[in-house]
């Protein structure tokens, strides 16, 4: 093989392994496509998608010109992602807990989530996922060579980008099929309580880190 297709295949076998951790991004996508529709899923797995390739193109071509352009970006992304997070996690498990009991024999209702809300959903979750932006700034750039060539840089977010299209759109079609959803719509309450909880709590912890670092001394 040779080597640059050779250096392509590593760069979509790590971010494989990447999307295949259970996440945010994980998380999103499921519950986007569990609770409110095939379409809404997978425009929330491309939103994650574009997240992945902007953290991408940051650590191939960014990171230096954008410490030395805006150096308070790097602190204010994860504050910023942080206090996303939090509030998703925050609003999911709110309405979990405080909608109706619904008798079980009743059909899971459809909670309906506009194309453009469910796309800034996945974008936004991308970009405050703190697992994510640690991902594409150590294992990614390791995959590559240490000066890699603009071609191959932009042969690597095209990777990037099939590789999440293709897994976060399985993710979407696999969560919203009928028995998926039947079972999803049995344990909604506790499902989006827990999802809820998990997306507040690793928001709060990536606010926290962000603020332990931003402080003197």
């Amino acid at each position: 093989m040779p080597e640059p297709l050779g250096t392509l295949a590593g760069v979509a076998g790590v971010y494989l392994l990447g999307c295949l951790s259970p996440g945010p991004d994980f998380l999103i996508v499921a519950t986007t496509a569990a609770a409110c529709s095939r379409p809404a899923g997978i425009l929330a797995g491309l939103g994650v998608t574009a997240a992945a390739l902007c953290w991408a193109a940051f650590a191939l071509f960014g990171l230096g010109l954008l410490q030395a352009g805006a150096p308070w970006l790097p602190r204010a992304l994860p504050l910023l992602g942080g206090g996303y997070l939090f509030w998703l996690g925050l609003r999911l498990a709110a309405a979990a807990l405080l909608a109706p009991r619904r008798p079980e024999s009743a059909p899971a209702p459809v909670a309906p989530l506009p194309g453009r809300r469910a796309l800034a959903r996945g974008f936004l979750t991308g970009l405050g996922n703190p697992k994510a932006a640690a991902f594409f700034a150590s294992v990614f750039v390791v995959a590559l060579p240490q000066a890699p060539s603009g071609r191959l840089g932009l042969a690597a977010l095209g990777v990037v980008a099939a590789v999440g299209v293709l897994w976060h759109g399985a993710l979407a079609l696999a969560f919203s099929t009928g028995r998926v959803r039947r079972l999803y719509g049995r344990a909604r309450r506790a499902g989006d309580a827990v999802a809820g909880a998990l997306l507040a709590g690793l928001g709060a912890g990536l606010l926290i880190r962000a603020l332990t670092r931003a402080a003197p001394g």
